[in-house]
């Protein structure tokens, strides 16, 4: 019996490169919103803003907002299920847990355009989050040849 509790137990842990969307790993309540954007930092492109808050638990979350000013509800749809797939095959990518809100700001963007957002917030957080180098040391990947 007790193996099977360990089984079970292992598998809610998400790995590393899992890329399933467990509803765990979904913001659901007002207030987890709320939080994110008053505590959190904010990514902002043309069509998508991005309010992140490093969380505390050991996996990342993400929310979302789409505004019925963007279309109809397929459309408003459409903008979700790429937004959700985005997260799902990249969120790997985040280091730290984070809690993340992706707010759509234009309609009739897709997947591609998401990315492309969602890779350079990575890239920024990765750029916040890193040591600064010490004086007189120099980081290999500056390092012209």
């Amino acid at each position: 019996m007790s193996d099977l509790c360990e089984s079970v137990l292992q598998s809610a842990v998400p790995d590393a490169q899992d890329e399933r969307l467990r509803p765990f790993e979904r913001l659901q309540r007002s207030f987890q919103f709320q939080q994110v954007f008053k505590k959190g930092r904010c990514f902002r492109s043309p069509y998508l803003r991005i309010h992140s808050l490093r969380s505390g638990g050991d996996y990342s979350r993400f929310g979302l907002v789409v505004r019925r000013k963007l279309g109809n509800a397929v459309e408003r749809g459409r903008i979700k299920r790429c937004m959700r797939e985005v997260f799902r095959t990249h969120k790997y990518l985040l280091r730290q847990p984070h809690d993340i809100v992706f707010v759509a700001q234009r309609e009739g963007q897709g997947f591609h355009a998401y990315r492309e957002v969602f890779l350079s917030f990575v890239k920024r957080l990765e750029e916040k989050t890193r040591p600064p180098l010490r004086a007189g040391k120099s980081d290999e990947s500056t390092r012209v040849q």
